[in-house]
């Protein structure tokens, strides 16, 4: 995605080093504070989904592309669901989390729902099932159907789903 839309890499390359000094302090004082305890390990991993949430809720609002924009949905829904995962976990070891970067409602909105699936837009090859969020077929060769729920694509093209649109592809 960083070479097909011409977006900035913020990592040198070199694990946990990146360009960013804003990352790269962030990046030392949460791996540094997961150190200390699995509690901490825990608070810091719920400290970074609530930043990866407010980071990604900016980035969609700043791009007019629909792939990049359901990338992004994606990754919202996955942080989304780390952060149910944090919090809960932490509420086994008797810890309330409170945010520290989202407001309370946002938060509480987020923890107290179900966890979610993403959609997916990916190329369906022959044989593979996938789960989708999309309407739309692919006969490209065969038969194919991706639905909200799960499907299965067959056949000797490929099919995606985008936006609720079916796209095949040869």
């Amino acid at each position: 995605m960083i070479s097909a839309y011409n977006l900035t890499d913020p990592s040198t390359g070199v694990e946990g080093t990146f360009t960013d000094p804003t990352i790269a302090g962030l990046y030392d004082q949460l791996k540094n504070q997961g150190a200390v305890s699995v509690e901490e390990a825990l608070k810091s991993g719920a400290f970074i989904e609530e930043y990866d949430i407010l980071d990604l809720g900016k980035l969609i609002d700043a791009t007019q592309n629909p792939a990049v924009q359901q990338i992004y949905g994606n990754l919202l829904n996955g942080s989304r669901n780390h952060l149910r995962a944090f919090v809960s976990t932490l509420a086994i070891y008797g810890i309330t989390y409170t945010p520290e970067l989202m407001n309370a409602s946002d938060f509480e909105a987020i923890v107290s729902t179900p966890m979610e699936s993403g959609s997916q837009s990916g190329n369906k090859n022959s044989n593979q099932k996938g789960r989708g969020n999309g309407n739309g077929n692919s006969n490209r060769g065969g038969a194919g159907q991706m639905g909200r729920n799960a499907g299965s694509s067959m056949g000797n093209g490929t099919g995606t789903c985008v936006n609720g649109k079916s796209r095949e592809f040869n």
